[in-house]
């Protein structure tokens, strides 16, 4: 009687008092505290970067762009990853991604690329962990026309080092900043650099516009090149205002350039176009030569002529540094009467018919020479010459322009550049183009 009735297995007996119910214990209490810590313990093991510390990634990433591709190239970065993961947006149609890269392998270059596009490449490393590195990323723009530079990674990190445009090769904005970091590359180069393989003929800068006070006086008067334009395309044969790249160390040729045996190095630069017009001189006369012309008083400060140097002082206005450009020292002939040569070292001038074309043509044989003045390969260098010489005004019309060689058939005459790019001569009074040309160190 005392101990009840129960059923093997049930929770429940029949005793005195009646039915009682016997409940299970509870479970041992969860310990939720030590279970999140040790989850988010896991998830850090698992996102950290297997090499401790800061993620690491490829070193010196370059983007080079081509027609429609873009290479790709790093450095390893030492660690024990396995692999390289690339992606690029927006997408290319063909192009599966992601890459894959082995390790060993630090270049990679992606085709089937649409020309004009930006593209933005993400490289990653891949660890065996299944650990990706966030990624390090380049821009490039592929288009036609491009001719890489081979066997040469410039320890500069040029953003963009086949690029024509000087300022998207640096990765700047500004004009300004582009004739820094030209500079910057030319005289203070880092290991390994060479400007010459970076920098070449047909580059170019765009100044966004140009405003020059007239000389002798500064009024509209014509043949007095006042002017205020804006840069713009002039189809089929470039910008008005483009700055471009015409020579490379040209007035430094092994030293051979007498004027110049310890010059510095440099890239000459002239304008693609014309933007005003100019006389060389009021009066149909050569006599003084360039030395004495009133177009060397419009372009570069004379000593003891006030109001000269109108055409620099805008230049520098519109971006290009003048403690950056270099003085070389050349020599002109004087002119009919002169039986010598005048020194001219002014850092914005005119060029000879000689470093146009070559040879003193429709210029004074005696006087000027090779060990004289230098020679724009720009011209010269397996290029079609007449075309590369034919420069047009603002609105697109091919124009004659002035060069600092006195005619020697005619003491009346200046040398010039023909409409058709050939070699030619114009009264000295007339109101003909320009293009000047200057030198950055």
């Amino acid at each position: 009687m005392g101990r009840g009735l129960g059923f093997e297995g049930w929770p429940f007996r029949f005793g005195k008092g009646g039915l009682k119910i016997f409940l299970p214990p509870p479970p041992p209490p969860v310990r939720f505290g030590l279970k999140l810590s040790i989850l988010i313990a896991l998830i850090a093991a698992l996102t950290a970067c297997p090499t401790g510390g800061d993620p690491v990634e490829v070193g010196s990433l370059t983007a080079a762009p081509a027609d429609g591709a873009v290479t790709l190239t790093w450095t390893d970065p030492g660690v024990d990853y396995t692999a390289v993961e690339i992606t690029f947006s927006p997408a290319a149609g063909g192009v599966t991604q992601p890459i894959t890269v082995a390790r060993g392998t630090n270049t990679y270059p992606i085709s089937g690329l649409a020309n004009g596009t930006a593209y933005t490449f993400t490289v990653k490393l891949v660890y065996s962990s299944g650990y990706k590195s966030p990624g390090t990323t380049k821009t490039a723009t592929p288009a036609s026309g491009y001719t890489p530079i081979s066997g040469y990674t410039p320890a500069y990190l040029l953003p963009d080092p086949t690029n024509t445009n000087i300022a998207a090769k640096f990765g700047v904005s500004t004009v300004s900043d582009a004739f820094t970091k030209l500079h910057l590359l030319i005289s203070t180069p880092e290991p390994g650099d060479d400007f010459t393989a970076i920098i070449r003929t047909g580059d170019y800068i765009d100044l966004p516009s140009l405003t020059v006070a007239g000389y002798p006086t500064d009024d509209a008067t014509s043949g007095y090149g006042k002017f205020t334009v804006p840069d713009a395309e002039l189809t089929g044969h470039g910008r008005l205002l483009r700055l471009i790249v015409v020579g490379i160390n040209s007035f430094k040729t092994g030293g051979a350039v007498v004027n110049n045996p310890g010059a510095p190095p440099h890239v000459v630069f002239q304008f693609q176009n014309l933007p005003g017009t100019h006389r060389m001189n009021d009066t149909n006369t050569n006599v003084g030569g360039y030395k004495d012309s009133e177009m060397r008083k419009y372009l570069a400060p004379v000593d003891g002529v006030g109001g000269s140097g109108n055409f620099l002082t805008g230049l520098t206005a519109a971006g290009v540094p003048e403690s950056v450009l270099w003085a070389p020292s050349r020599r002109v002939w004087g002119g009919s009467t002169s039986t010598t040569e005048d020194t001219i070292d002014d850092k914005l001038f005119l060029p000879t018919a000689r470093e146009m074309f070559g040879s003193a043509s429709n210029s004074n044989t005696t006087y000027e020479r090779d060990n004289n003045q230098g020679r724009l390969e720009y011209y010269l260098s397996g290029n079609d010459g007449n075309a590369f010489r034919t420069k047009y005004n603002s609105g697109n019309t091919a124009t004659a322009y002035w060069e600092a060689s006195p005619a020697s058939s005619n003491a009346a005459l200046f040398c010039s550049v023909y409409t058709s790019g050939v070699s030619y001569t114009n009264d000295a009074s007339d109101a003909r183009g320009f293009a000047p040309v200057f030198c950055v160190k």
